[in-house]
């Protein structure tokens, strides 16, 4: 590599970049020879421009080549925070308009250590979506995906009887951890490496992420539906971080589209409260809520022991709302009423339980008890278990709600 002495690079920015004479710095300009070191970073000026799918990656050119017939050498860089730092992707030309412009380059980047993505892929795998690929290989034990400074991302391929394939992308970028989804246009065709286009645009994605989880206050929960192409599929992947820990969990489904949801492709950031733990599952996340003025009872729903609160006898199937600080439950709305008012031909029937006590029996009169504590009970006359339809139509018009 030689340096270009300052004539050369501004007669090359004239003549092969054809940038305007007035917007050139003077053969005496000391601009390019005096470099600052501030707190900040390394005050520089450099000609760089932006790239036309990003508004975080820049190419700047340097006055230097590796030989003396070749052009300047183009480097890309990436903002984060007010500072730029060194990127190694958009290898392309579609970049945009030439301007010198004072920057402040980073010359220590944050220490970073090993993140860890748990990924529940069940869901897909049963709607018979295989794993067809992953890139590189070594980095994922089971459904843990590692990964570390030297190895910033891992890229799993899922297919469903080549019909339909998906990518997704899980990566690690300045201390940020990072998912991304890319579908094929058309089903049949090859997703050409699919590592090395996530990768170059990781600062895209990662700043996607970081503006949905953006005020989060402790476990930040992001939700992002992706339309599969040719099809009426909707990939909805889930992730929840929590913040004590670089631990990642992502959860992946597939549902039929409604016809009314709104498919932004843009993630959606939820705050929830008490949940900064990663030893959680995803269940656990629903966190059931019992009054301190309530008592639970015990009874069997087919065979297993459940626990139940009374509830007042105002509230309906399907109800939902929330607790006040006076532990008052207060509506919100009905489920069923909502699915009615919106037309749609869903199977909304309850699926019917099997009721019974402590052994597995019902008393006299069809009467089940149902107990508080050893010979403390309730006694309940017929009673009848009803739980939400689990079909797919029914779950695809939840899934529009949460949303």
């Amino acid at each position: 590599m030689e340096l270009m002495n300052q004539g050369e690079f501004i007669e090359y920015l004239r003549s092969d970049i054809d940038i305007p004479e007035e917007e050139l710095p003077s053969i005496e300009d000391d601009r390019f020879g005096t470099f600052p070191i501030t707190n900040r970073g390394i005050q520089i000026w450099l000609f760089f421009r932006p790239h036309v799918g990003s508004d975080s990656v820049f190419q700047v050119l340097l006055p230097c080549r590796s030989r003396p017939s070749d052009p300047p050498v183009a480097i890309s860089l990436a903002l984060w925070e007010s500072n730029y730092y060194r990127h190694a992707g958009w290898i392309d030309d579609a970049w945009g308009r030439l301007q010198l412009c004072q920057l402040y380059l980073r010359y220590q980047y944050t220490p970073q250590g090993n993140s860890t993505f748990e990924i529940d892929d069940s869901a897909i795998l049963k709607k018979a979506f295989a794993s067809s690929a992953m890139w590189p290989q070594g980095l994922n034990t089971g459904n843990t995906v590692t990964l570390s400074t030297t190895d910033s991302l891992c890229v799993k391929r899922y297919s469903c009887r080549k019909m339909y394939r998906f990518t997704v992308g899980f990566g690690h970028w300045f201390g940020q951890n990072w998912i991304h989804v890319d579908c094929e246009e058309e089903p049949g065709t090859i997703l050409l490496i699919p590592y090395d286009l996530m990768l170059k645009k990781a600062s895209v994605h990662v700043q996607s992420m970081k503006k949905a989880r953006s005020g989060a206050a402790g476990c930040r929960i992001c939700i992002m539906e992706t339309t599969l192409p040719q099809s009426t599929l909707i990939l909805q992947t889930s992730c929840v971080i929590w913040k004590s820990s670089r631990m990642c969990g992502v959860k992946l489904e597939v549902f039929r589209d409604p016809g009314f949801s709104n498919v932004s492709g843009e993630w959606t950031g939820f705050d929830v409260d008490g949940t900064d733990d990663p030893n959680r599952d995803w269940r656990g996340l629903m966190i059931p809520y019992c009054p301190s003025k309530q008592n639970s009872y015990e009874v069997l729903v087919d065979g297993v022991s459940m626990k139940f609160l009374r509830a007042r006898s105002d509230i309906k199937l399907g109800d939902y709302g929330h607790f006040t600080d006076s532990e008052d439950f207060c509506c919100e709305g009905n489920l069923f009423a909502e699915l009615k008012s919106l037309a749609l031909k869903v199977d909304i029937t309850p699926r019917q339980h099997k009721i019974s006590e402590r052994g597995g029996h019902q008393r006299r009169g069809n009467i089940v008890r149902a107990y508080y504590y050893h010979d403390c009970f309730a006694e309940l006359y017929q009673p009848l278990g009803l739980s939400l339809p689990s079909n797919d139509d029914f779950r695809s018009f939840l899934v529009s709600l949460s949303v």
